[in-house]
């Protein structure tokens, strides 16, 4: 340990305390603070699309709601209130939570927390606001789905994980929106806004002595315990779906493979194989990909949750080229079950080596140590994953990567201009 604990970036060996604590109502709390003017103090809520099991769009919506104003403050009141604080305020929403995120001059931190607390304690739920919030989620779901990237991650996931929530779509869809009912997001957030299921996490300037007694302050009114739902098993499906556009110039391409879930002890080595598997300067994969030609561009994501991962290649590339490099991009994929390089996994390593040093900014710690808490109750040293990644060796990594892929074909997705009414039979060849 010692050893490999030498080697690694002298930046992930030394960790800022930080303090847990919980409130009365099972809320947890986590805060990481320092010296600086500015805080970040975010709420996650341990629910998100894959907690839709009827109507889908309920946790965008509901989410939309938070703004639309609570039973002391109209939603103008909460917009003032806010902009007084010089704090800028977002809320996404995810397949597994609800992240929402405040940053804010650091004395203005308990303040922040009484906001929130209102927020997600007091939502207020009327007609008018139900209606205005199903409007402007089905204009941003359909805004969303017209960028071809966002649909294919969307359809992908929705073929990959049939019957399955993860196959949810996150903003739903425009007519499962429409049909949402005020009965449904009461029970909603009746079920999963409940203190066992939210982390309010503080990063930055932010006194970590206070956070727990404001939190149980202002969050006191949530009851305890919510609805534990247990999902399904995840069975893979590879499947594939063509969306042809002659508006479209350029074909979009998805290609996705099985991979771990972020609880999963293999999600390292697929955080490295994704490095090794991007388009890189100098990288084996750039090289293979330029001899086919006609790319316009390639990205490689690793979609992980809580039960399950999907290992996504996206690729933009001129129609008749497009077949051969998606074709060639599987068996990129599947050649690092035989042979992985030296040179490519060192590359890796550094790579995934600063995507660790870069987690420093308020924000990105506050939700970084939020999810930690959420999966595995605690933080996650960022020296750890990195001695980890020390000790991955590029005979090993082959057997790791060929039990996932030796049996699994692709699921893929294709958008846009379709020149060969062959091409599912060239990319699966």
């Amino acid at each position: 340990m010692k050893r490999f604990f030498s080697v690694i970036p002298s930046a992930l060996k030394y960790e800022r305390p930080i303090k847990y604590s919980h409130t009365g109502n099972g809320i947890r709390t986590v805060c990481e603070s320092w010296d600086s003017d500015l805080c970040t103090l975010g709420v996650m809520i341990q629910c998100g699309s894959c907690d839709e099991l009827s109507k889908q769009g309920t946790a965008s919506v509901l989410a939309k709601l938070l703004l639309s104003g609570t039973k002391t403050r109209s939603a103008a009141s909460l917009k003032q209130e806010f902009q007084e604080l010089n704090a800028s305020l977002e809320i996404s929403v995810r397949r597994d939570n609800t992240w929402i995120q405040v940053k804010a001059p650091s004395f203005h931190s308990k303040k922040v927390i009484e906001l929130l607390g209102d927020m997600v304690s007091d939502t207020l739920l009327n007609e008018n606001s139900i209606e205005a919030a199903k409007k402007l989620a089905i204009r941003e779901c359909e805004e969303a789905m017209s960028v071809p990237s966002y649909a294919l991650f969307e359809n992908v996931h929705r073929i990959a994980f049939k019957n399955h929530p993860l196959a949810n779509f996150v903003r739903g869809n425009p007519s499962s929106i429409g049909s949402i009912l005020r009965n449904d997001l009461v029970k909603f957030s009746s079920a999963l806004y409940s203190g066992n299921k939210i982390i309010v996490s503080g990063a930055g300037g932010v006194d970590s002595s206070f956070i727990t007694e404001w939190t149980n302050q202002y969050f006191g009114k949530l009851h305890r315990e919510g609805i534990q739902r247990e999902n399904p098993e995840v069975n893979y499906e590879p499947s594939s779906i063509i969306c042809e556009s002659e508006e479209e110039e350029l074909t979009y391409i998805t290609v996705g493979f099985p991979a771990p879930s972020l609880v999963q002890s293999e999600f390292l080595e697929f955080q490295i194989l994704r490095h090794m598997l991007q388009t890189t300067e100098g990288s084996t994969v750039k090289q293979e990909l330029e001899k086919v030609g006609g790319l316009v561009s390639h990205s490689c994501l690793l979609a992980s949750y809580q039960q399950a991962g999907l290992l996504l290649h996206f690729l933009v590339a001129e129609p008749s080229f497009a077949p051969l490099l998606a074709r060639t991009l599987i068996h990129l994929t599947h050649e690092f079950t035989s042979k992985v390089t030296p040179n490519d996994l060192q590359a890796a390593k550094n790579s995934f080596y600063a995507d660790l040093i870069n987690i420093e900014a308020s924000a990105e710690v506050a939700q970084n140590n939020a999810n930690q808490l959420r999966l595995f109750n605690s933080r996650i040293s960022r020296a750890y994953p990195a001695i980890r990644a020390v000790s991955l060796s590029s005979e090993k990594l082959p057997k790791t990567y060929s039990e996932w892929f030796k049996d699994s074909m692709p699921v893929v997705g294709i958008y846009g201009q379709v020149t060969s009414k062959d091409i599912l039979e060239i990319i699966y060849s």
